[in-house]
């Protein structure tokens, strides 16, 4: 009788035991799909003016590891942490180059950068208005600009 009585408690101490490691794994796949769906919030639709990165996903912060990053009124873009967005490649400037909202549209400028902001593979020297299908590059990293213009 004491065996039978240990074996029942053994069981259900065995289904309680598996009901919690159950329960653990759906709170891990529940918070995965929030983050999926938070993740997804943040890329810009086809419509909203945004830089999709083609080359040097790897040098950008792991903030910016979705293929796209909306544009705000003013961008940032250089190896210093404090950028909007930071490049970590020793070809880039400190503080690059801004990406800005004006009436006409989009502009770029090059802030004294050592090697050059690149648009459409030539070297700007003064600010640029840019327009859909800009490439910008700057080091080893290409964006292409997606908005209005």
């Amino acid at each position: 009788m004491p065996v039978d009585n240990a074996l029942f408690i053994a069981k259900f101490a065995f289904l309680g035991l598996l009901y919690l490691f159950l329960l653990q794994v759906l709170l891990v796949i529940h918070s995965d799909l929030r983050e999926m769906r938070k993740a997804k919030r943040n890329i810009p639709s086809s419509s909203t003016p945004h830089l999709e990165i083609l080359s040097g996903r790897d040098m950008l912060d792991e903030h910016h590891d979705a293929p796209l990053v909306p544009l705000s009124s003013s961008l940032s873009l250089g190896r210093d942490p404090s950028n909007d967005i930071p490049v970590s490649d020793a070809m880039v400037s400190s503080f690059h180059c801004r990406i800005s909202r004006e009436e006409q549209g989009y502009r770029i400028q090059d802030l004294g950068s050592t090697n050059g902001t690149w648009v459409n593979d030539t070297r700007i020297e003064s600010p640029l208005s840019l327009r859909k299908g800009d490439t910008i590059r700057l080091g080893a990293v290409t964006f292409r600009f997606a908005g209005e213009g």
